[in-house]
């Protein structure tokens, strides 16, 4: 009985992770002109333990990505890391699911 509740215990643990909540995130950046001069921010995005993907939709001047609840962006930190770019962060937008 006891091993079949740590086997039950053990399976929760190590599938949890997997079963995160994939929420969406839509970032409004102005400035953004083409793709290559918003690679960089993608890339350091992309970096962030969580985030699964990231699109650039230059027409409508928005960075969207998708990642699991774990990740939390902070404003201050994407104002920062968008206008050593030369970018304006405007603000995000959370949203249910990618």
């Amino acid at each position: 009985m006891k091993r079949t509740l740590l086997t039950i215990a053990l399976s929760i643990f190590i599938v949890s992770p997997t079963l995160a909540a994939n929420i969406g995130y839509d970032l409004s950046i102005g400035g953004i002109t083409c793709l290559s001069c918003v690679g960089s921010a993608e890339k350091n995005l992309k970096a962030i333990e969580g985030v699964s993907s990231v699109k650039t939709d230059i027409d409508a001047g928005k960075i969207s990505l998708c990642a699991d609840e774990r990740v939390k962006l902070d404003d201050e930190q994407l104002k920062v890391m968008f206008a050593e770019r030369g970018f304006t962060f405007k603000g995000v937008t959370k949203r249910e699911g990618c």
